[in-house]
């Protein structure tokens, strides 16, 4: 990840503002550059009051000479603070008396079992908030257009009992490679997408979201057939609901996908039940087409920015990466087909003025509550809360459109700059602009219009 920097330097090292720009984001962080210095870790009480003493003296306006403790030197103060600190408990522990110390071993106890059933394996408690987070941003990092104008929405799934043909973790990774090298062996050219794990809510039977690029090899009567499946598939959802709707969509084959279905509905078959179970080798693969418009200009001109925030929604649904009790480890959740081929997340780092951040800030909070508003969603409680130096992540705003705001943002920050006392401005009327009515004059020399009318006892216009 590339970090620039623009503008002017910091004024001073506690404040330092970036932009993360992504093809499908754009991130604003505020960052603290003096607790920065001690690494992501929990800082330690000396720690604490050392980030303390500098943010101090560094709002203070003094200046900071920084340098690397002796790490001997930093060793011992640590050691002798742990000393205190067991010296501290042990006093506590002989004025309570055995009851509590016993209390705190089986507290302790807790706690080491607690962190034994979090080691279980990768994944195998689902995945948490803050991993769900960092998937929503990783897909919208993705170079979508890589995908061309033929991308198709895949989704694998397993038969009823399914606990025989995918009992663990380690065996749904497996068929996922399986299916990769399948897709080469079949079409004559290595995949390019992304693919994420889920479980269904009812029975926790597992299946696999791909959204890949459409290959080559497929015919247009193949894709066009793709396309009047999603169409139908929308309606019947729309008329009898999701689970009736998807129950009456016919399965994908013969008109819907001709040869392209039928390669995929076999392959998948062999990997997943070595085609032993028929209704699966007829409905174990459902596809549907990204753009399903009848209109084809729509593929070229619909920015992929707002697919990949659709997309990275859809992927980092939380009801659905919770594995099954007795699953094990789960390994990734998500991860991309055609990393060589550069289908991999691109993020830009740059850090920017404060003013500049400000306007970004303010113009990227705008954006996105009128977004929310035209599609009927609430402010969560966490944007209320949100303050205006605190960061923020759009989605659907890729390079072009960052690049746009952060001209208007920066030509904003220069003019609400107050104007240095060596500038050089002209006041209203100074120089003649061929109205009627209007002198040439010459300029002034001042700080502001305001602070040259003050000086004076004369208006321009009665001079």
């Amino acid at each position: 990840m590339a970090t620039t920097r623009t503008g002017p330097p910091p004024r001073n090292i506690s404040e330092r503002f970036y932009v993360e720009v992504a093809p499908g984001y754009v991130r604003l962080q505020h960052q603290l550059g003096v607790r920065t210095f001690f690494g992501r870790g929990r800082l330690t009480a000396i720690e604490q009051q050392i980030v303390r003493s500098l943010t101090a003296i560094d709002r203070a306006g003094q200046p900071i000479e920084w340098s690397t403790p002796d790490p001997d030197e930093y060793a011992e103060l640590l050691a002798s603070e742990d000393r205190a600190r067991q010296e501290a408990e042990e006093a506590v522990l002989d004025d309570l008396g055995p009851a509590a110390a016993e209390y705190l071993e089986a507290e302790a106890l807790a706690r080491a079992q607690q962190a034994a059933m979090l080691r279980l394996g990768r994944g195998a408690k689902g995945m948490s908030e803050r991993s769900r987070r960092e998937m929503w941003r990783w897909v919208l990092s993705l170079p979508f257009e890589m995908l061309g104008d033929r991308p198709l929405w895949i989704t694998l799934t397993y038969p009823g009992g399914w606990e025989r043909w995918v009992p663990d973790g380690p065996t749904l990774e497996r068929h996922r490679r399986a299916f990769g090298e399948a897709w080469y062996r079949n079409f004559g050219e290595r995949p390019v997408g992304f693919w994420a794990k889920e479980f269904q809510l009812e029975v926790g039977r597992p299946h696999l979201h791909l959204l890949m690029k459409g290959p080559a090899a497929m015919v247009e009567w193949d894709y066009w057939g793709f396309q009047v499946l999603t169409r139908l598939g929308n309606a019947n959802v729309k008329k009898f609901g999701k689970r009736k709707g998807r129950w009456w969509t016919p399965p994908i084959g013969g008109h819907y996908g001709g040869r392209t279905a039928e390669v995929l509905l076999r392959s998948w078959s062999q990997i997943a039940t070595g085609g032993t179970v028929e209704n699966h080798a007829r409905r174990g693969v459902n596809v549907r087409t990204v753009f399903f418009a009848h209109d084809d200009t729509v593929a070229a001109s619909k920015r992929r920015s707002a697919i990949a925030a659709y997309m990275a929604g859809e992927a980092a649904k939380a009801g659905q990466k919770v594995p099954p009790v007795g699953f094990g480890t789960v390994g990734r959740y998500f991860g991309t087909f055609g990393y060589r081929s550069g289908f991999r997340p691109t993020v830009e780092r740059l850090e920017v003025d404060e003013a500049v951040w400000g306007e970004l800030n303010r113009r990227l909070t705008l954006l996105d509550s009128i977004r929310r508003r035209a599609k009927g969603r609430p402010l969560s409680d966490e944007a209320k809360r949100r303050r205006p130096w605190q960061g923020l992540t759009v989605a659907g705003v890729g390079a072009e459109e960052f690049a746009r705001l952060f001209e208007r943002s920066h030509a904003a920050a220069l003019r609400r700059r107050p104007p240095s006392p060596t500038e050089v401005s002209e006041p209203p009327g100074s120089r003649w602009d061929g109205r009627p009515g209007r002198r040439p004059g010459k300029a002034v020399p001042q700080s502001s219009t305001r602070a040259a009318r003050a000086s004076t006892p004369f208006s321009t216009g009665s001079m």
